[in-house]
């Protein structure tokens, strides 16, 4: 799981100093040890697998007729030859089967319903910061207090050198 660490490591724009884990934030250290991050893996995906779970059973308690995930992974779908600006998949069933708190404290924000909050992220903070994800979760916000629900329960699971930090959120009528 930490291949993107080390892809990252051989990149020739990647400063000499970022190349070793001295050069590394604690947090990034922690996770990668001194086994290449072998046992953060399998803590990681543990943590993952229990949060899809809980989300699942949630799921099935509620025993929707339709469920409408999005995110930003056009490329796990698509390549750069052709990236629709949108894209609408329809699956009979569907099998979850996976392999701290963010700069801006969203998930804080959002477990308290404090939508208000989220509407005052300046769109070029976001920009700036490069994590572009979080324009995701602004249709979440949106759409949650439209429908005036609030989070019963929400799950980060966080990570410096896997593929990415995961969020996962109950917000039942």
């Amino acid at each position: 799981m930490s291949d993107i660490l080390r892809r990252m490591q051989r990149n020739p724009a990647l400063p000499e100093h970022l190349r070793q884990p001295e050069g590394w934030p604690a947090e990034i250290r922690a996770e990668w040890a001194g086994d290449q991050g072998t046992a953060s893996t399998s803590r990681h995906r543990a943590a993952l697998l229990g949060r899809m779970n809980k989300t699942r059973a949630a799921l099935d308690a509620f025993k929707p007729e339709f469920i409408l995930i999005w995110g930003d992974d056009q490329y796990e779908n698509f390549r750069a030859d052709i990236i629709p600006a949108y894209c609408i998949s329809a699956f009979d069933g569907f099998n979850f089967s996976p392999p701290a708190a963010n700069v801006w404290g969203e998930t804080d924000k959002l477990r308290h319903g404090d939508y208000q909050a989220w509407r005052q992220y300046p769109g070029a903070s976001v920009e700036d910061s490069g994590q572009q994800e979080i324009l995701n979760w602004m249709c979440l916000v949106v759409a949650l207090h439209a429908l005036e629900r609030r989070p019963k329960d929400l799950g980060f699971v966080d990570t410096w050198i896997f593929n990415s930090s995961k969020t996962f959120l109950v917000a039942p009528p």
